[in-house]
Order: structure tokens, then C-alpha cells, then sequence
């Protein structure tokens, strides 16, 4: 019982760190920038989906590389797709744009659903990336997990969940502290004013384009981050991650709890949605049972 309340805090602490970012790279978009994004699931699920079929063993139809490997060309990836996706967009008015982006998640989730090259690591079914290797995994289950487990009163190894937990805190701390860097700076001054009147900032001498796509970018990339760590929580990519109710409906409840260009209020409110999510899950799965 030790054990799975210990793995479920952990699990939970991951789910806040994952969403946390979730909601940083939500809140760079909409918050800060002014562009309305309903699809920042679809840089989530870019993260997840590269680093999956990158780590992916090559006999799975997975390209084998080093995690850490992967896990840097998957941000990679999506930062040049929020890159370009500014240039198709630019003229774009916002609520157009937000359907642009609601639609650019559905096309990835229902190619995961259909599409042979984004399967990996089964062969026993037609759908999913899975088998791919996570960062650490066999250095902390020859050694730390014991020790670990020891510490935290457990009569087992710590689980690697543990080692997520802590990997998401420390990702979080770090780009909560890069985030405020930058929007302290003058570049987050053109941000905001790009968001409060874009013809005001352009006429100020500001490249309202590029300023755009590099918002676009570091986002995207922070997103990623998000899918990443949440491909080694599951241990597999399945279109369901990709549900809107379950993840873009999420994100934006937090976002909305945490308030607009708030990165402090993200942690809150990705915390409040885990934390509730908890419990109407228990309560479901308690429903019927005789204690």
C-alpha cells in the first residue's frame, strides 16, 4: 500500500510538471502573444510521437537512437514546425487561426489512428508507438532505485515514476526561470504590445512576423517537452493522449484557472486540474465497491 501511494504522488507530481508545461507554452501563445491556440495538444503530441519512433527499437520500425538523442531532435522538430507554421498563418485573424490549430491536433491524432510510419515498437498491433527507450532507465534500476526506495521507507526498489517526478520539477523550475528571463526582456515587451495592437507595434518599427514565429517556436518547443516526458510516463503513444477532452479541454481549464500571462498561475492551475482529475477518477472507480 506504501508503494502505491508513493507511485501514485510521484505519477501525480509528473502530471503537474507535464501539464505546468503544457500550459507555459498555452500561455506564451495566447497569454502573452495574443495568439489564440486550441492546438497546442498538436506540439504535445509532436514531442511524444518523434521521441517514441526516434528511441524506438530498429527492428519495430523504431530508429534506435540514444534517448537523450531523441528527446533533443524531437524538440528540434517541433520548434521548426512552430517556426513555419507563423508564415501560412500571418494573415490569418485569430479565431481563424485557432481553428487552423484545433485542426492541425485532430490531423495528428487520427494519423497515429491510420498511418503505418507513425507505428513503432509492436508488432502485435496496428496502432501506438511503444518499446522505446527512457532516459536513465537501466542506471537507476541497477542502483538509485534501491537506495531511493530505502529512504522513502519502501520495502522495493523505487519505481522509475520516482526519477520522472524529479526530471519534471527540475524541467519545470527551468523554464519557469528562462520564461520570466525573456519576458522580462525587451523581447517581452514586444510581445505584450503585439498582443494588446499588433498595427501600434508594427508601426514602432517591430517585425510583428518574426516576433510571431519565434513566440510560435519557443513554445512549441516547450510543448514538446510536455509530450516528451509524458511518452515516458505511459511508456506508449496511442491516439487517445491526443483526445481533446482529455487533453486540450485540460490544458485550457488550467490556463484558464491560472489566468492570462500569469506563469505562476499555470503551476496553480495545472495542479487544481490534476488534483481534481484525481479524485472524480477514484470516485468513478470506487462506484459500486463495497468499501
Amino acid at each position: 500500500r506504501q508503494m502505491c501511494i508513493r507511485d501514485r504522488v510521484a505519477r501525480i507530481i509528473t502530471l503537474v510538471g507535464i501539464f505546468g508545461l503544457a500550459c507555459f507554452s498555452l500561455n506564451l501563445h495566447t497569454g502573452i502573444t495574443g495568439m489564440t491556440n486550441f492546438g497546442v495538444i498538436f506540439f504535445v503530441g509532436l514531442g511524444a510521437v518523434s521521441v517514441g519512433l526516434l528511441s524506438a527499437p530498429v527492428a519495430t520500425n523504431g530508429y534506435g537512437w540514444n534517448p537523450w538523442l531523441a528527446t533533443a531532435a524531437a524538440v528540434l522538430i517541433a520548434a521548426l514546425i512552430g517556426w513555419l507554421l507563423a508564415y501560412p498563418t500571418a494573415r490569418l485573424r485569430m479565431d481563424y487561426f485557432a481553428i487552423v490549430t484545433i485542426s492541425l491536433g485532430e490531423m495528428l491524432r487520427i494519423s497515429l489512428q491510420a498511418e503505418p510510419l507513425l507505428r513503432a515498437g509492436t508488432v502485435t498491433s496496428a496502432i501506438g508507438i511503444s518499446q522505446y527507450s527512457r532516459p536513465l532507465e537501466n542506471w537507476w534500476e541497477d542502483g538509485p532505485s534501491v537506495l531511493v526506495g530505502t529512504i522513502l521507507g519502501l520495502l522495493v526498489a523505487a519505481p522509475y515514476v520516482v526519477l520522472l517526478s524529479v526530471l519534471a520539477i527540475i524541467l519545470v523550475i527551468s523554464i519557469w526561470f528562462l520564461l520570466n528571463t525573456l519576458l522580462a526582456s525587451p523581447w517581452g515587451r514586444i510581445l505584450r504590445s503585439i498582443r494588446e495592437d499588433e498595427l501600434v507595434s508594427q508601426h514602432h518599427g517591430h517585425n510583428v512576423l518574426t516576433h510571431k514565429a519565434a513566440s510560435l517556436a519557443l513554445g512549441a518547443a516547450i510543448a514538446a517537452m510536455a509530450g516528451i516526458l509524458w511518452a515516458w510516463l505511459n511508456t506508449n503513444v496511442w491516439p487517445d493522449f491526443m483526445n481533446p477532452v482529455r487533453s486540450t479541454f485540460l490544458i485550457w481549464a488550467a490556463f484558464i484557472v491560472g489566468w492570462r500571462g500569469n506563469n505562476r498561475g499555470m503551476i496553480i492551475g495545472a495542479f487544481l486540474i490534476i488534483i481534481v482529475e484525481f479524485v472524480f477518477n477514484v470516485m468513478v472507480a470506487s462506484r459500486g465497491a463495497t468499501s
